[in-house]
């Protein structure tokens, strides 16, 4: 016999060892308190289940077998033990449950109540097993919580080592005091000792089992912290990246369009510098060399210097504004103007240079009065730079129409032509600085890029829109709408009753100056 416990007891030895899986040093403090909260959770549920037991168990007790009470005492102990320990068993529940849905219980406490609740379960089956062998010779109730607890339980090899050993002394002290019979001594000692041996193995698998898991968690835990620190890293990098060849793209672009800008505004002082230029010497030529004619071709000269003086003054003008609205310098003086007026003087203005290109004007209004808050001069320049874009694409025999209208809360003014209308690519930024539709050197219309930026800019000023519907090789329809609002007396920078201080015919020369060449 004793080379049988012998040989179990190393067998033991060497499957604990087989199963006893290290925890690594930085990681044995959280894996200490992981462990013990995992303990709490499945006693917590261990004792709902045992007080549902006990309280079945008790009635089946007091109700089928009565007559045992009288005759046996261990009985009678074993029913009195069901009293005594539910109490305590709902009061470790309650705390429990405390534990349970709390996360601020210090690691220590917890240890100790599980501690000293399982203890207090297995000296309870401990009195229960041993009392139980005198009625009918069994002791399942030792083995059965000797069982579960090395399958539930989470301990280190010496916790539970030190527990069973302690455990399996009681209850052969108890079984000792109390049995008679040796056969029925030895059989239950041997019995005992095979589960005990079975325990401690299967409480060392268990602990083993858990803390690889722990420990391959935690393995997977860091490698997806570790790709999450990558992906963070590579998605920093590649955000770098992009910003980097944003700001590139960005300076590529701004490179391109400076230098679109240069090459287009020389090419726009050049012409006419170097068409006053060739005036100047056919006027110096004919005065050093009369003849009859030569008032003539002076009087021809001295009309295209001042068309390109226009031009000139055109594009300087523009460059300037362009320059104080980026700076915030520019101002439009707002008052309470007849819109409908101010349109259609100026439009009626420039109907004989239109008609002269052989293309038809018409004005139409479905308003006949209306006063909104608006700068006069502004208003004139937007629509003398929209009626000049329309001339320069709309050919002989073709047709514009200017046109107002009162839409919801603003007035809408449209300038529709029959011209050779706008590529769908090109209409996106058409109102975009120093885009043209044709940029090649041999284009037929002059142009800086310029006019209609400054139009959109000039619209927005007055808190309006504008937008372009155009179908190539159809014609073009620019729409502006304005507020339909007037300013208070406070509010209007001009005085009602001063006229407007400016040349309508200069203004006009200067805005079809890329015309009439």
């Amino acid at each position: 016999m004793i080379g049988y416990i012998r040989k179990m007891l190393k067998e033991m030895a060497s499957v604990i060892n087989s199963t006893n899986f290290k925890i690594p040093d930085d990681c044995m403090q959280e894996f200490k308190e992981e462990s013990v909260r995992r303990n709490i959770n499945r006693l917590y549920k261990i004792c709902n289940i045992l007080i549902l037991l006990m309280i079945v168990m008790f009635i089946v007790h007091m109700y089928q077998f009565r007559e045992m009470w009288e005759q046996s005492a261990a009985y009678r102990r074993i029913c009195i033990s069901y009293i005594a320990f539910l109490p305590v068993l709902f009061m470790y529940t309650a705390i429990l449950a405390k534990c349970h849905k709390s996360r601020e219980v210090n690691i220590k406490q917890l240890q100790f109540i599980s501690y000293s609740i399982i203890i207090l379960v297995e000296l309870w089956c401990i009195f229960l097993s041993v009392n139980a062998q005198l009625i009918h010779g069994e002791i399942y109730e030792y083995l059965i919580a000797t069982f579960y607890i090395s399958s539930l339980m989470i301990w280190n090899i010496k916790e539970f080592g030190v527990f069973y050993i302690i455990s399996y002394t009681l209850f052969l002290i108890g079984l000792v005091i109390l049995q008679n019979d040796m056969v029925a001594l030895s059989r239950n000692i041997l019995n005992s000792l095979f589960v005990t041996v079975v325990a401690i193995i299967g409480s060392g698998i268990t602990y083993s089992h858990y803390a690889s898991e722990f420990v391959n968690k935690k393995a997977i835990a860091e490698k997806n912290s570790e790709l999450e620190s990558s992906k963070r890293h590579l998605e920093d990098e590649v955000k770098r990246r992009t910003e980097e060849l944003v700001r590139a793209n960005e300076e590529m672009q701004y490179e391109k369009l400076r230098t679109e800008f240069f090459a287009n505004v020389s090419h726009e002082l050049r012409t006419p510098l170097n068409v006053i230029f060739c005036a100047e010497q056919l006027i110096e030529y004919s005065v050093k060399n009369p003849d009859p004619e030569g008032s003539l071709r002076i009087d021809k000269y001295v009309s295209t210097i001042k068309q390109n003086c226009y031009r000139l003054i055109r594009l300087i003008s523009n460059l300037i504004d362009i320059t104080k609205m980026d700076a915030g310098n520019f101002e439009i003086l707002e008052g309470n103007y007849e819109i409908v007026k101010v349109v259609e003087d100026i439009t009626l203005s420039v109907a004989e240079y239109i008609e002269n290109k052989n293309i038809d004007l018409i004005f139409d209004t479905e308003v006949e009065e209306r006063v909104i808050a608006c700068d006069p001069d502004k208003i004139e320049r937007i629509i003398l730079n929209l009626l000049s874009n329309s001339v320069k694409f709309t050919g002989a025999g073709g047709r514009i129409d200017v046109k107002m209208e009162l839409k919801e809360d603003n007035i809408e003014i449209s300038v529709k032509d029959t011209g050779t209308g706008i590529p769908l690519e090109k209409q996106d930024n058409i109102f975009e600085r120093f885009v043209q539709v044709d940029k090649s050197i041999s284009r037929m219309r002059e142009g800086s890029g310029i006019g209609l930026s400054l139009v959109k800019s000039l619209v927005e000023m007055h808190g309006g829109t504008i937008k372009l519907r155009s179908v190539y090789g159809k014609g073009s329809e620019f729409i502006i709408r304005l507020p339909d609002k007037v300013l208070d007396y406070k509010e209007d920078k001009r005085e009602p009753e001063q006229p407007l201080k400016h040349d309508k015919v200069e203004r006009i020369s200067i805005e079809f100056s890329d015309i009439y060449m």
